[in-house]
């Protein structure tokens, strides 16, 4: 699949110039001969033009335009204006002719890609904090004018606070009455695209028995642990993340700390990073990331084509 992505800026001048075999040579514009004596089956912004330096220069004054058909017997000029437009690059038509704009940029946000989108769904994001490396970012809200950037998490990452407590380890369990606990699955979690770090607070694509908590926390109210020493019954709080099929993990620096002076805690980490087991618990508390959690590539795992449109 052929795909281009570009914002212009309307200031741009297009210089062409001939050279000794009669070809074009563009200052910012590139031949791309795979695509020779083929029209588009979709319909795009077209209009006449004496040669291709002027179709070139009218594209390059166009907000959208990522490149232009040119069509030598017939002078009509049309814009790619749409990020997938190789992909309608079909139709026989002799003496067309495709050229693409040579400084094209990655797609860096979503609100980046909504020329080229179907809505929301799966999509090729280079963050900038990942330095032209790509991953799949799920756009949410894309009809308005700022979507949000999430991970979807094929394994789903699962936290537990427990309805019930036991203070004092001598098995008088007993209610717990207050509205933390419950089950809390993400599907996805939201991201900063700048920074890749997560809103850990976000609950949009979170579902709950009860209450949505905090992704990344262990956290309950079953017993207390004096002076951060472990007791005997507890904790019962759990939270349980998995990266796996994203392509992602969390930063391996990335360091949790008790929440109170009456909480215990702990984790296991796979060796890969992408899964993260945690304990805690208190009086009430447990533990919890230092935010921000950044996540990073995972050079361990490649991860397959988005299951929506690229803009790559």
């Amino acid at each position: 699949m052929f795909s281009a992505y570009i914002t212009f800026d309307v200031s741009i001048l297009v210089t062409c110039v001939l050279a000794a075999n009669d070809d074009l040579v563009f200052s910012h514009f590139y031949k791309v001969p795979e695509f020779d004596n083929l029209g588009s089956s979709a319909e795009h912004l077209s209009l006449k033009a004496r040669n291709i330096p002027l179709c070139c220069s009218k594209c390059a004054q166009s907000e959208n335009c990522s490149g232009i058909v040119f069509n030598k017997h017939t002078s009509v000029c049309s814009f790619a204006t749409t990020c997938l437009y190789g992909e309608t690059l079909n139709v026989p038509q002799a003496g067309s002719t495709y050229y693409r704009f040579k400084g094209q940029t990655k797609p860096s946000k979503c609100s980046e890609v909504k020329s080229c989108s179907r809505g929301d769904g799966e999509y090729w994001i280079y963050p900038p904090v990942f330095q032209g490396e790509r991953t799949r970012i799920y756009c949410h809200n894309m009809s308005s004018e700022v979507p949000t950037e999430y991970v979807t998490l094929p394994a789903p990452n699962v936290g537990f606070y427990p309805n019930v407590r036991d203070v004092d380890c001598n098995g008088n369990i007993i209610p717990l009455h207050i509205p933390m606990y419950g089950t809390t699955t993400f599907r996805r979690i939201r991201v900063d695209i700048q920074t890749m770090t997560v809103d850990v607070r976000d609950k949009r694509f979170a579902t709950s028995s009860n209450h949505v908590n905090r992704y990344g926390r262990a956290i309950d109210c079953y017993t207390r642990h004096v002076g951060n020493v472990r007791n005997s019954c507890g904790p019962k709080g759990t939270f349980h993340i998995d990266t796996t099929g994203t392509g992602l993990v969390f930063n391996r620096t990335l360091e949790w700390h008790l929440t109170t002076v009456k909480s215990w805690g702990t984790l296991n980490k796979s060796a890969d990073g992408t899964v993260i087991d945690i304990l805690g618990g208190g009086y009430c508390g447990g533990i919890k990331p230092y935010e921000p959690m950044a996540l990073e590539i995972n050079p361990l795992e490649v991860v397959g084509d988005t299951t929506d449109d690229v803009c790559a």
